[in-house]
């Protein structure tokens, strides 16, 4: 055939005059047509392959009987000189919309204009029974440039509705990106209504400037048509109208028949159709006047279970248009299993076999599914190929993940590595089988009906193989205690009284029937001998089965063999002994009919009238499996009980649950217990189940929070964290699949992901959810557990209309997904909260990263916005979208919020992230003072110490702030016995003081500073500063702040101290109290008023004081004031020893012991074992008093002024064990400490007496006198400073005091001393002098 030329002239009609282009099949030139006198378009085949002279000579065919203003006009068509067929068209001037869209996309008017020609001209031609099948931009021609003028182009592959010649099943026709699902399958279903879609994809593109389902990979663009719903039209332009994004979803919509009926309808649609966004979308721009912002796209990441079978390695024809024929071989082989198993199956161009489930009731379900299709399958292509030595060799992947299609991004989807496992694998590695391989997610969702090996597949036990589906790791059996008595105590009263029971055991996929199953039945085996145990497991695919669970379960109870002989004798053997000889024949012909061995002729039972007769009449055949049943049943429980276990009852075939009604009826005099296991729809299913029976129904609840913390700690060890421990079972809400799976990956290191197979539980149900749902889910997560429905507007932006999310939240509401708050923390507008902790974190695991960091941005400025005061979730939202240095305030402000709430660690936690964000300046001297508080208060000076003098050197001096970080450090100084620090405070604030510093914050802070000199004995710094805050304490209280009046009635009870007032100090720390409390400050009430307690249980007012410590532990355990609390319990352990109340004294130490290990104070322990040794002391119980006294030893070694007691007491313990050398050593000491600090309030008189009793024991008479005397008159003048008589009395009173003053009665006169008495001065004790108590 010889090449045209230009001038060259074709059926003496068309002049060539200019070429045009060339394709693979086709030369197009551009010709004058003589006899109309007017330009066209020439298009010359070259190829004279059979099937493109086929599509040549249809496409003329068709053009010449299409005649309509938007379909390319036919001319004329015959053949070349040579023979070559030609085409001649009208031509064209302009540019095909592929060219246009080149160069951005087009305006709503445009894509509405384009749409209703290319819409006219379709309908047309579907009028006349012709399906284009490659409407694509590229057949779409502008003339001049115009949208509204329209050539649709290329009907080559175009065929009849009725005709299938010119498609062949099997085969594909058209350009991916804009094919329908029903064209991608290669089927013959193909009609106008993928002319449709296709249509759908085009005007989808020209106003998102890229195909709905556009991907790098081809075979992600047919994963992408035949699964993913296009994204939302909204999402991606403001000013679509909502008529119109309506109209694309329809067009696009994966099912043929719920895609518009007619091109017609379309197209009266789109004359119809506004060419603006519609008036309420209008309403909603108009309202927001700030610029056009980012909003969250509807790309997610999806979970997906995907069976994946390939014969060989991938391939595929990269062309514009594919004309491929399918490898037929896998999807014959899966012909069926779709429906089987709720799986889409779909056969890829390249040949390769794609399942995807994603509509089972769970993930447990929804693996086990996929496991089985992935079984099946492989049976199929075993039976298929094993005649066909040219078969490819077949590999199976199984897979559960997720991954974001809508971006064509494969890689990290289910799909992708599921064809990394395929690619991975080297020939066959399952004895000889096609090898099935498994995620790790599948594997952790399957339970022990399977059989794998690594991460392989092998099968699927057979029914007598498995007793119960639990998973192969169990962890400790805690929190169905109540549960499993009950059951055990039903199946014993059943097996007592000889009555018939049954249990239906009531709850959701993961709460643990299975696991109280097999703890029932394993003590059940232990207490009755001798129990027939009859089992079976109800399953989806059975519920159509007539007796399936029947057959499973006499198969269990004989433990039948495969081969059929063996079979045939076991059951024989069976029920020779349990059956009368009289009915055995009938009964084993039965029983082989429902087990699947039949009878055959010549044997005995063949002849059987019964059976012959049930042959011909089903009906009586079931009722004679039943009477043969229920005989065996008979025979077996008139010898011992029976316990026939049904686990998931709900996927039970009706004929087993009337049998067992039968049973229950029949047998009701005989030890027969059944034990049904089902979830909560069971009731739907079979209502009145069982109804007139003796049956109890047990909802199982969640699993406690205690049982959870046992469980977690027996897992993790009994030293796990607290705070790990409390997250891990507040996360899993009770579930226990959710807890074994969290405990599972805590072990392995991930504290801070959710497992995958917990988040495949949950988003097994988010995945139903519809495309819009799901979105708003998303954007609701990101906010928290809590959300707001203006919140998720601003998200969403304006894509979403406000009808439509109220419309969505509805409908989340009614799937118990999220739930409306009657409140809502921000003013006008609703609150919305996520129904479980877990639901949020799929919903959270399911966004992209771009729309992670983007949903925080952009929840943050609405946050603020309106008004929010939470610091910490501002500062959270500005991290998390990459804007640190936006976070650094928030997280120094949240910080303070956390001390406030008293919420420590969060404090501490909240100024690490500050410090991470590049906080610097006030900012980082404000979060080094928020920490140096928390560590105060949590009972860590050391710390305390650290952040306080940071915060100090940051800080502007004399603020308020630096002030207050001052008290903080001499607090944390003087519980950390640091002598040296409260000097420097000390000496710091007695110059500014005298310089004539006089402000709120400062007399604070030198209050606090004077009280812990006091604690560590630092008697003369301490009156130093005393003396520089006189003249404040005489200033009016009105001119003062009503926490620097409370400082001052602190002070004054200090100085009623030094004067030995007791019956004062306890009056000026209550009312110091009382200002506390009056501005809120319950802490400091609280601490005042134990001082208070305390002086008073030192003047023996035990009835006020233990009202007050009571009050005190009350208030201190409800607000989590844990030092306060300590101090509090060991005060009154002090008190309940003095009143004989030695339990529980005890119980109080123990608990102030407890808390000090939370608040880390040694003080607080170390006396708490002192009041210990003191109680086991006065019970003669020596070893443990000892070993109390070593530990408060230890406690106490740094602190001198709580050491000396301690001492003494040992002393004591040391008499009685006659121990004299380490008597003396110990009283020796604590005497020389009251030496040292010349004071130590009341603890004085035991540490003389102790002193004084081992003198006298050595002989030292002398010695011990001198001792004695000076501590009478040490107690005589504490005495006499107390004004009131009657607290004077009960304080001389006390047993410990008037046997020393009894004792020192009578003693001689005091020789002339050889050494000067200690320096004396006018102090007496503090808040904190008193260890007898403290």
């Amino acid at each position: 055939m010889l090449p045209l030329a230009i001038g060259a002239l074709i059926d003496q009609r068309f002049l060539l005059t200019e070429f045009v282009a060339e394709g693979g099949m086709s030369t197009v030139f551009r010709a004058r047509d003589l006899q109309r006198n007017e330009a066209v378009a020439i298009k010359v085949l070259r190829s004279h392959d059979s099937a493109t002279l086929q599509r040549f000579s249809r496409e003329a065919r068709v053009l010449h009987e299409l005649s309509h203003p938007n379909i390319v006009r036919y001319v004329a068509h015959g053949q070349t000189n040579s023979g070559a067929p030609y085409l001649a068209m009208e031509w064209l001037s302009g540019e095909d919309l592929a060219a246009r869209l080149s160069r951005g996309s087009l305006s709503v008017p445009e894509v509405i204009e384009l749409g209703s020609a290319i819409t006219s001209a379709l309908f047309v031609a579907h009028r006349q029974g012709v399906i284009h099948r490659d409407i694509k931009p590229g057949n779409v021609f502008l003339v001049d440039g115009q949208a509204a003028m329209v050539r649709l182009l290329d009907f080559g592959i175009a065929r009849p509705f009725s005709a299938d010649s010119a498609t062949r099943t099997g085969t594909i026709l058209g350009t991916p990106d804009y094919m329908a699902p029903e064209q991608v399958r290669g089927g013959r279903e193909v009609d106008a209504r993928s002319d449709l879609f296709s249509l759908g994809c085009v005007l989808y593109e020209c106003l998102a400037g890229r195909p709905p389902f556009a991907s790098e990979q081809m075979m992600g663009v047919f994963a992408k048509i035949l699964f993913e719903p296009a994204p939302d039209i909204a999402t991606l332009r403001r000013d679509v109208p909502s008529a119109l994004c309506n109209l694309l979803n329809r067009l696009l919509d994966k099912e043929r028949e719920r895609r518009p009926v007619s091109a017609e309808v379309v197209l009266l649609e789109l004359l119809a159709m506004p060419r603006t966004p519609d008036e309420a979308d209008v309403q909603a721009q108009r309202v927001s006047e700030r610029a056009a912002h980012p909003a969250l796209t509807t790309h997610e990441q999806r979970l997906l279970s995907v069976v994946i079978a390939a014969g060989r390695p991938l391939s595929l024809i990269d062309a514009p248009t594919i004309s491929a024929s399918i490898e037929r071989d896998l999807l014959g082989a899966a012909t069926g299993l779709g429906a089987t198993f709720g799986a889409r199956i779909e056969a890829l161009p390249d040949g390769t076999l794609l399942a995807l489930l994603s509509d089972q009731p769970t993930a447990f379900d929804q693996a086990r599914q996929a496991a089985r299709l992935a079984l099946r399958l492989r049976e199929r292509c075993r039976k298929l190929f094993d005649a066909d030595s040219h078969s490819p060799e077949v590999r199976i992947a199984v897979t559960t993940g997720r991954g974001d299609w809508q971006q064509g991004i494969l890689d990290t989807g289910a799909i992708e590595r599921a064809l990394s496992l395929l690619a991975s694998m080297s020939g066959s590695d399952s004895g000889g089988e096609a090898p099935i391989v498994l995620d790790e997610v599948t594997r952790g969702l399957l339970d022990g009906r399977f059989v794998t090996r690594s991460n392989l597949l092998l099968a699927e036990r057979s029914a007598n193989e498995v007793t119960l589906a639990v998973p192969a790791r169990q962890t400790p059996f805690f929190g169905r205690e109540r549960e499993l008595d009950l059951l055990l105590t039903l199946l014993a009263d059943s097996i007592e009284e000889e009555r018939a029971r049954a249990v239906v055991l009531v709850a959701d996929a993961g709460l643990g029937k299975s696991r109280l199953c097999v703890e029932f039945l394993r003590r059940a085996q232990l207490r009755h001998e001798g129990l027939t145990l009859w089992s079976a497991h109800g399953d989806l695919l059975s519920t159509a089965s007539p007796f399936g669970m029947l057959a499973q379960s006499v198969r269990r109870a004989l433990s039948l063999r495969d081969d059929e002989l063996s079979a045939q004798a076991q059951l024989a053997d069976y029920v020779g002994g349990r059956v009368p000889a009289s009915e055995q024949v009938r009964v084993i012909a039965f029983l082989r009919e429902l087990l699947g061995l039949p009878v055959r002729p010549g044997e005995p039972q063949a002849a059987n009238p019964a059976l012959l007769a049930a042959r011909l009449e089903p009906q009586l055949m079931g009722d004679q499996i039943r009477r043969a049943v229920l005989d065996l049943l008979e025979g077996k429980s008139s010898r011992q009980p029976v316990v026939w276990v049904l686990e998931d009852l709900q996927w039970s075939d009706q004929p087993t649950v009337r049998l067992i009604d039968m049973a229950l009826r029949q047998l009701s005099e005989r030890p027969f217990f059944v034990l049904a296991l089902a979830r909560p729809n069971v009731h739907e299913i079979f209502p009145r189940l069982w109804e007139g029976r003796d049956v109890q129904e047990i909802r199982l609840p969640l699993l406690p929070r205690k049982a959870s913390e046992k469980i977690t700690r027996a897992v993790l060890g009994a030293a796990a964290p607290s705070e790990l421990v409390a997250g891990l079972v507040e996360r899993a809400a009770g579930n226990p699949f959710f807890l074994e799976e969290l405990l599972r990956a805590a072990e392995a290191g991930s504290l801070h992901e959710v497992p995958e197979t917990v988040l495949a539980f949950v988003q097994s149900r988010v995945e139903r959810l519809l495309p819009d749902a799901r979105r708003v889910l998303r954007a609701g997560c990101i906010f928290g557990m809590v959300f707001w429905r203006g919140g998720v507007a601003r998200l969403l932006g304006e894509s979403m209309s406000a009808s439509q999310l109220q419309h969505w939240l509805q409908q989340l509401s009614q799937a118990e997904l999220i739930t409306q708050r009657p409140t809502s923390h921000i003013v006008g507008d609703e609150e919305y909260a996520f129904a479980h902790t877990l639901v949020r974190e799929a919903a959270h695991a399911m966004l992209t990263e771009q729309d992670r960091a983007l949903g925080h941005h952009l929840a943050a400025e609405y946050l603020e916005d309106s008004g929010e005061l939470d610091a910490a979730a501002l500062a959270e939202h500005w991290e998390r979208s990459d804007k640190p240095e936006r976070a650094i305030s928030r997280y120094v402000r949240a910080a303070w919020q956390a001390l406030e709430g008293n919420d420590l660690d969060v404090v501490i936690r909240h100024a690490e992230r500050a410090i991470s964000c590049g906080a610097a300046g006030d900012a980082l001297g404000e979060i080094w003072a928020a920490q140096a508080e928390a560590y105060m208060w949590r009972g860590d000076p050391e710390s305390a110490l650290k952040c306080g003098n940071e915060a100090l050197s940051l800080l502007p001096q004399r603020s308020t702030r630096w002030y207050q970080v001052i008290g903080v450090v001499a607090i944390s100084a003087g519980r950390h016995s640091n002598s040296y620090e409260l000097q420097r405070l000390c000496d710091l604030l007695r110059e500014q003081g005298e310089a004539g510093e006089s402000s709120d914050a400062y007399i604070n802070a030198a209050t606090r500073t004077t009280m812990q000199l006091f604690v560590v004995g630092d008697y003369p710094r301490a009156v130093a500063l005393f003396k520089v805050l006189q003249p404040f304490m005489e200033a009016p209280s009105s001119e003062r702040a009503p926490a620097t009046e409370a400082m001052m009635h602190m002070l004054c009870g200090s100085e009623a101290a030094i004067g030995w007032q007791y019956d004062q100090v306890p009056l000026h720390f209550e009312r110091a109290g009382d200002r506390f409390e009056a501005i809120g400050d319950l802490r400091n009430a609280c601490s005042q008023r134990l001082d208070a307690a305390i002086f008073l249980l030192d003047t023996a007012d035990y009835e006020k004081s233990e009202a007050l410590l009571r009050g005190i532990t009350e208030i201190s355990d409800r607000l989590g004031f844990h030092r306060l609390s300590s101090v509090a319990h060991r005060a009154l352990a002090s008190l309940l020893r003095l009143t004989d109340r030695p339990e529980e004294c005890i119980a109080a130490a123990q608990r102030a012991l407890d808390l000090s290990g939370v608040a880390g104070d040694l003080r607080v322990s170390g006396s708490a074992h002192v009041v210990l040794a003191q109680l086991y002391l006065s019970r003669h119980e020596l070893v443990r008093a000892n070993d109390h006294i070593e530990k408060a030893l230890a406690d106490l070694a740094k602190i001198p002024r709580f050491l000396a007691r301690a001492l003494a007491v040992q002393s004591r313990i040391c008499m009685l064990r006659n121990d004299l050398a380490g008597a003396l050593r110990s009283s020796a000491q604590g005497y020389a400490i009251l030496q040292a600090l010349t004071r130590l309030g009341t603890d004085e008189v035991l540490v003389r007496s102790a002193y004084a009793d081992v003198l006298e024991r050595l002989g030292e008479e002398s010695d011990a006198l001198e001792v004695l005397r000076t501590g009478r008159e040490r107690l005589q003048q504490q005495a006499a400073a107390i004004r009131d008589e009657a607290v004077r009395e009960r304080f001389l009173g006390q047993v410990e005091f008037a046997e020393f003053l009894k004792r020192t009665a009578n003693l001689p006169p005091a020789p002339p001393p050889s050494v000067p008495p200690p320096q004396e001065l006018p102090l007496a004790t503090t808040p904190d002098t008193s260890a007898r108590a403290k």
